[in-house]
């Protein structure tokens, strides 16, 4: 367990760094968090009590900051993405008979752009804050 402690801790920091403590010249902005969406319900299929550590205590901060900040002008939301296709794996990796089982209940891998489309919705939403958006398919509804 000291292993997941220390992937939690490392998780943070590169977290924290980012924050509007590290940036207090920042009078208006947005901040952002990227968080899997895999920590918000267990799951027999894939592990997740050190998802669920990390990508938990970020939702939390997430709510947290943005009541702190927005006083200041600084909005402060997360993105919780599902199973995504990236260059990461060969495209393979992504068929039906790769995941099977796996696939969220819209029936295939979100793409990149569903991603970015999510983050840009965020940041033209200027009475949004504290939320947490997942962008994984339903896999979580």
């Amino acid at each position: 367990m000291n292993v997941g402690f220390g992937l939690a801790r490392i998780r943070f920091r590169s977290w924290y760094e980012g924050t509007p403590r590290r940036h207090p010249c920042a009078s208006r902005a947005t901040l952002g968090s990227m968080s899997a969406s895999i920590a918000a319900h267990a799951d027999s299929v894939e592990p997740t009590a050190l998802a669920a550590l990390t990508k938990g205590g970020l939702a939390a901060v997430t709510k947290s900051l943005a009541v702190e900040y927005a006083s200041r002008g600084i909005r402060v939301n997360a993105v919780a993405p599902g199973i995504t296709q990236t260059p990461l794996l060969p495209p393979e990796s992504y068929t039906p008979e790769a995941l099977a089982g796996k696939l969220p209940p819209l029936g295939r891998v979100g793409q990149v752009s569903d991603i970015v489309n999510g983050v840009l919705y965020l940041e033209s939403a200027p009475y949004v804050t504290g939320e947490i958006l997942y962008i994984d398919g339903g896999r979580t509804a």
